[in-house]
């Protein structure tokens, strides 16, 4: 179903929960307003994206597009749950591609070349993992903030993604960001 928005903005909403953009839409909406809160989902996420991607290509019926989509996101979610150091990299990457993929129009006012994202994942994939914990609530709100533009059939749309990681990042940091809560201490070692 389309939807026109003010400013111009036509957004395509699913026609069922069976699309596989809900549940990307969902975990954008998460991730943007307490990815940091929630490490391990900032682990997942990007795993669990670029799964779903993968399983809009399986070809059938909606169903079957959705439970494919779903199960290769759960699977790819869990191997970078496994392997955390790597999940950290593919997800500077996710997010070096996307904010590559969103800006370069906005500089050259000409669609992508297809070496954009390319090149911004591989910064992505190099810098990253140095400033991902400093920056996890406005890293997560970025992420959060690409997966619901994405969901919503306007993924280039910098209105979209600035304004769901604006509010991420407002809500994360109001609400103590990355850390312990208050009053909560670390478990002491145990003497031998």
């Amino acid at each position: 179903m389309k939807l026109r928005l003010p400013g111009d903005l036509k957004v395509t909403l699913p026609d069922t929960l069976l699309d596989p953009h809900v549940p990307v839409g969902v975990l954008g909406v998460v991730l943007a307003l307490s990815g940091a809160r929630f490490y391990r989902l900032a682990i997942v996420a990007p795993g669990f994206a670029l799964g779903v991607l993968a399983g809009l290509q399986v070809p059938g019926s909606d169903e079957m597009r959705f439970v494919s989509a779903v199960a290769l996101g759960i699977v790819c979610g869990a191997l970078l749950h496994l392997l955390e150091r790597v999940a950290i990299a593919v997800g500077g990457a996710f997010l070096t591609a996307g904010i590559a993929t969103v800006a370069t129009p906005l500089v050259t006012h000409e669609p992508n070349p297809w070496y954009v994202p390319v090149a911004g994942a591989l910064v992505g994939l190099f810098f990253f993992p140095t400033l991902y914990k400093k920056l996890l609530p406005l890293i997560t709100s970025i992420m959060g903030g690409l997966c619901v533009a994405w969901s919503l059939g306007v993924p280039e749309d910098l209105r979209v993604v600035a304004g769901v990681a604006a509010i991420g990042i407002l809500v994360q940091l109001g609400t103590g960001g990355i850390g312990a809560k208050k009053g909560d201490k670390a478990p002491k070692e145990k003497k031998k």
